[in-house]
């Protein structure tokens, strides 16, 4: 019983994950226009070099949550081990 329910919980680990990477996907898509039209001192909060390192690195963060999901996705898929992975996201 508990090794099944254990199995089930890191499959839903890779779901949840994928919920939440489309949550932040949304997010990065409303928020950066709002950057691009937002100005301040006459400049673009997108312009401004902090914001540019920000949202670079949600940018990143988002893309590599993504690529660690899709090879858990694979993982199990192809009946490889996976805890591991499942973990991460």
């Amino acid at each position: 019983g508990y090794k099944y329910c254990i199995n089930i919980l890191n499959e839903g680990r890779i779901g949840i994950a994928a919920q939440q990477i489309g949550i932040a996907k949304g997010c990065f898509d409303i928020a950066m226009p709002y950057l691009n039209d937002r100005t301040q001192f006459g400049t673009k909060l997108a312009d401004f070099q902090g914001m540019e390192h920000q949202y670079a690195q949600i940018a990143t963060e988002i893309h590599a949550a993504e690529v660690m999901t899709y090879n858990a996705c694979r993982m199990k898929e192809n009946n490889i081990p996976f805890v591991k992975e499942a973990s991460m996201v």
